[in-house]
């Protein structure tokens, strides 16, 4: 059996490298977030009938809104949060096969999360809370599955 020399086996070894790397990847998983995601932790500092508008504000950061009640007013701090979840099921077989076709499932979840916060006329904070989408919690393998919930 003949040897094929060093050189022939890395220009083998670098061609099969740049065949692979045009491939898509078998699976991609995305996140975007806009706007600071809040936490309880970084709302922990909100003591209801104590706390003032300002100190939020110094806190925080300006709230994306700000409404007028009749108690007072509303401040909310808007954040989004978005995945999106991308597998292309024959990608291990186009490596062997170039004809074979993609089978790509995608699918995006994006939520908008937010914190209230309620204040009196005299702008002191009479309480807080948070709302989360929870319907993007998670990245899934199977992102066909997420549609039954």
């Amino acid at each position: 059996m003949e040897r094929i020399p060093l050189g022939s086996r890395a220009a083998v070894v670098m061609a099969l490298l740049m065949i692979l790397a045009g491939c898509d990847p078998i699976a991609s998983f995305s996140r975007i977030t806009l706007n600071k995601p809040l936490t309880a932790q970084e709302a922990a500092f909100i003591q209801p009938k104590t706390t003032t508008f300002a100190q939020v504000v110094d806190q925080l950061g300006p709230p994306n809104e700000l409404r007028g009640t009749a108690e007072g007013a509303v401040a909310v701090y808007y954040f989004l949060d978005g995945k999106r979840t991308r597998v292309n099921y024959t990608a291990p077989a186009q490596v062997v096969q170039a004809l074979v076709p993609d089978l790509v499932v995608s699918v995006w979840g994006v939520g908008v999360d937010q914190l209230t916060i309620w204040f009196d006329d005299r702008w002191v904070a009479l309480d807080y809370g948070f709302a989360f989408n929870k319907k993007i919690g998670q990245f899934r393998l199977l992102p066909a599955r997420e549609a039954e919930n």
